[in-house]
């Protein structure tokens, strides 16, 4: 059984962000694929190279603005014809919310 070039799909969880492709089975690697997706847009389409069984291997990278990119998952396996959801794992934490500091506290107790 030959591989080919196959079509896999990728939509996106939780929140809007760009997406970074990259095509892990052909050597040398192709450029990476990059597009941005919001949540409920239409799958996005991705032709990706597959072995004998229809299997590919892409890595996956997000960013929320196209700068700073996260590995969402690396040598993720994909099967032609398949859709895969993006949720946002890959990006860090939010930041606490700043703290009051010890004598905006000390005034609102005095208010109370």
């Amino acid at each position: 059984m030959a591989g080919g070039v196959e079509s896999i799909y990728f939509t996106v969880t939780v929140s809007d962000k760009s997406l970074r492709i990259t095509d892990k089975l052909p050597f040398p690697e192709p450029p990476p694929t990059e597009f941005s997706l919001k949540v409920g847009d239409a799958k996005r389409e991705v032709a990706v190279t597959t072995l004998g069984n229809n299997v590919g291997s892409v890595d996956v990278h997000v960013s929320k603005d196209e700068k700073d990119w996260f590995a969402h998952e690396e040598n993720m396996e994909v099967e032609a014809g398949s859709t895969y959801n993006i949720n946002d794992k890959a990006f860090p934490p939010p930041p606490p919310p700043p703290s009051k500091s010890k004598q905006e506290a000390a005034k609102e107790d005095t208010k109370n």
